[in-house]
């Protein structure tokens, strides 16, 4: 069962498994200004609010990724070239995740929740992914996809809208889609 990232503190540091100095900085202030949100005193807000401005000015300026503070995120998230990443505030992400650039992964405009992408799952560019959906355990998303459905674990998806071309937990294929042969 994979863990709630909501009831975890976050690290103190992010990932460097392939992360660019740039986007590392970023991500560390990130987790900074998340931890200070939840302090009660006086001074730990202060930090706090500083945090939250000097990171939003770092992201969506320099670095053009679009994280909000308020996102729960799980340790060890890597981002690759974060360009043109939103991410929905309440989006809830695992740990070891990977994200890469000129993604969405919000809610649907309908004031449906945003999705919950679970430990190890890997995004490839030029992803969307929307709605009250939960992408699997180490699922990967191909490149370009639009995923509108739930991506169950260790499952390959491609596509728009985004099929199942493989379950790696299964070793078996997935059967291909109605006239995709």
């Amino acid at each position: 069962m994979t863990k709630n990232p909501r009831t975890e503190s976050p690290p103190s540091a992010p990932s460097s498994r392939h992360t660019s100095p740039q986007i590392s900085v970023t991500l560390r202030l990130l987790r900074l200004a998340q931890s200070q949100r939840r302090k009660s005193t006086r001074t730990g807000k202060l930090i706090g609010i500083g945090a939250s401005a000097l990171y939003r000015l770092v992201s969506l300026s320099f670095v053009g990724l679009d994280i909000p503070v308020s996102t729960q995120i799980g340790a060890g998230l890597v981002v690759h070239h974060g360009v043109g990443l939103v991410v929905h505030p309440q989006t809830v992400i695992g740990r070891n995740v990977t994200l890469r650039q000129n993604t969405t992964i919000g809610d649907r405009g309908d004031g449906s929740r945003p999705p919950i992408l679970e430990d190890e799952v890997d995004v490839g560019p030029n992803v969307v992914i929307l709605g009250p959906i939960t992408i699997g355990r180490g699922a990967t998303i191909g490149a370009g996809s639009v995923v509108v459905r739930d991506v169950g674990p260790g499952e390959t998806v491609v596509g728009n809208p985004a099929k199942v071309i493989s379950r790696l937990l299964q070793d078996t294929p997935a059967k291909p889609a109605r006239g995709a042969e």
